[in-house]
């Protein structure tokens, strides 16, 4: 990984994109789709986020608490290759717990379960998910 020439940063009131990083040499490149937004380093490293919105009950009771039918995460914006670690954050405001993720893919952010202290018979829901890992070898 090539050193940060910190003196070559863009200013402060310049957007940061790969374009005018590349001078860093460490951004590859970075961009956006219908499934979200990357950056891919040149050491092979990947980053992806997404905000997804999806509306569902919690009512089914599972111990104290009451549980969601399983959720579609969706698609990552650019393929990993191997393994990722992956972050899904409930940003909507109710406080539940993530229930694991199942099904993950190169491709897929797999599906969850959300857990909640209060029954609901539907609640619009918004989740930050961040994936990390690798886009070559």
């Amino acid at each position: 990984m090539a050193k940060i020439n910190y003196q070559n940063l863009p200013s402060t009131s310049t957007p940061l994109n790969a374009t005018n990083l590349n001078a860093m040499q460490e951004i590859s490149t970075s961009g956006s789709n219908t499934n979200g937004y990357y950056i891919k380093y040149e050491d092979g490293t990947l980053i992806c986020r997404t905000t997804i919105s999806r509306s569902f009950a919690t009512s089914t009771t599972y111990g104290n608490l009451f549980e969601s039918p399983q959720i579609d995460l969706g698609s990552t914006p650019y393929t990993f290759v191997g393994d990722y670690q992956l972050s899904v954050t409930e940003t909507s405001g109710p406080g539940v717990m993530i229930e694991g993720t199942d099904n993950k893919s190169a491709t897929s952010y797999g599906k969850m379960y959300v857990l909640s202290a209060v029954s609901r018979t539907s609640y619009n829901f918004t989740f930050d998910i961040i994936a990390i890992g690798r886009w070559k070898a």
